[in-house]
């Protein structure tokens, strides 16, 4: 009952229904979306838990550096392995293990602006956004519903550093019809942001983007991330432009 009122409220701070669609299977309604959604965001750590006790993978990060006439100006990669077999003997001896929760914390310290996890949308994220069900597309095999986001207001709330890229951000997001996942979410800057932490300065511009894939058992993992960034850095302006993703996914017995 708590979570229905939650939903009714954010309906009724200013989130779309949508219209039908002729001839095809009726949109689900905006309520059942966001109660849905709220509920399986809980259980995202638990998720990225399983996976990585039972999945092996490579993960390889390449980020290009370039100036404004676009010629590249530096290239960096990173190649880490997980093997869940060995990763029980690595966190005994207080080694470092390649994890989600690990590559969460590396993003974090390069100060990217956006992360998977910033998309799970909990009653404070929805809060922040306008939401309008467009329709429906097929992600990965499975159906999902597409909702487009724009912010909610101007003056919304600022409690992290990631909060003034949020709070700026808008573009879409696919829900999977049957597990309410996000599966995918392209997204860009409405407006400039000054920053002061891993980038310091006004990132000028920022476009975002990942999609998941859904293992035999249910579990999702980040497959893809794409983002490209540009702003100054004290003195000099400059792009970002990165590609991370996850290779030779197999289950580990």
């Amino acid at each position: 009952m708590k979570s229905w009122l939650i939903v009714a409220s954010l309906l009724g701070a200013g989130v779309a229904l949508p219209a039908a669609t002729p001839g095809d299977k009726p949109l689900p309604s905006m309520e059942d979306i966001l109660q849905r959604v709220v509920e399986r965001g809980a259980k995202e750590m638990e998720n990225d838990r399983l996976f990585d006790a039972h999945y092996g993978f490579t993960f390889q990060r390449t980020t290009d550096t370039k100036n404004t006439k676009g010629e590249l100006k530096k290239t960096e990669e990173r190649v880490l392995k997980h093997d869940p077999s060995t990763a029980a003997a690595a966190k005994k001896k207080s080694e470092p293990v390649v994890t989600e929760a690990s590559l969460k914390a590396d993003a974090e310290a390069k100060g990217r602006a956006f992360e998977k996890r910033d998309f799970v949308l909990n009653t404070d994220i929805i809060r922040r956004f306008t939401f309008n069900v467009v329709g429906r597309e097929t992600i990965e095999g499975r159906p999902a519903v597409v909702l487009e986001f724009v912010p909610a207001g101007r003056n919304l709330p600022v409690k992290t550093f990631k909060d003034k890229f949020i709070n700026k951000a808008a573009g879409r997001v696919w829900i999977d019809e049957a597990d309410a996942v996000v599966v995918k979410v392209d997204m860009r800057l409405t407006e400039e942001v000054s920053v002061v932490g891993g980038l310091v300065g006004n990132v000028k511009r920022c476009v975002y983007g990942f999609l998941r894939a859904r293992t035999p058992e249910g579990w999702w993992f980040t497959q893809n991330v794409r983002w490209q960034m540009e702003g100054r850095q004290f003195f000099t302006h400059k792009i970002m432009e990165c590609h991370e993703q996850k290779k030779d996914v197999k289950r580990v017995m």
